[in-house]
């Protein structure tokens, strides 16, 4: 059972999509065997077409911040998995190691540090395939960073499409 509540725009790194509000009574995500089921849900319906060219696949649509903040889950590229948690039994492993995370704006953070002496922050991105990027505003501000080491220019992809790396 789908509503429509209204229209407004997605922001993701790469940009930002146009977009109709839809009310969902429920969002099961999985398969017929290992799934989790959230309840009521308000959802955004948008040209996410771009994605097939990047990843050669189909995709029915973004998990955001929203869906993430329900549940405790770890994700593990190397099994191909990810686990939700009931909040009320988690318990994280002890080896774990607990990062803080801040939420700036409904963007994840984590805070960092490169070579032990340039403090950043940086913002968790699940989809990013470049491992670390940093601003150019860090980097001018931290260009012994750089020293003897030569830089290139890409292009990266996101939400909103394809942008030159400045």
């Amino acid at each position: 059972h789908q509503r429509c509540s209204g229209q407004g725009h997605a922001v993701g790194v790469g940009g930002v999509q146009q977009g109709k509000y839809l009310k969902v009574d429920s969002l099961r995500l999985g398969n017929d065997t290992n799934f989790v089921t959230l309840g009521p849900h308000t959802m955004t319906t948008m040209d996410v077409s771009h994605l097939k060219k990047l990843f050669g696949e189909r995709f029915s649509g973004l998990l955001g911040t929203p869906l993430w903040e329900k549940l405790p889950y770890s994700l593990d590229y190397q099994e191909s998995q990810i686990r939700f948690y009931r909040r009320d039994a988690f318990r994280p492993p002890k080896e774990a190691v607990e990062v803080p995370l801040k939420l700036a704006d409904g963007w994840p953070t984590v805070p960092a540090q490169i070579n032990r002496k340039h403090d950043g922050t940086l913002l968790l991105d699940s989809g990013h395939e470049g491992g670390l990027d940093i601003g150019s505003a860090f980097s001018a501000a931290h260009r012994d960073l750089f020293s003897g080491k030569g830089e290139s220019r890409g292009l990266t992809q996101g939400l909103g499409g394809p942008r030159a790396d400045l």
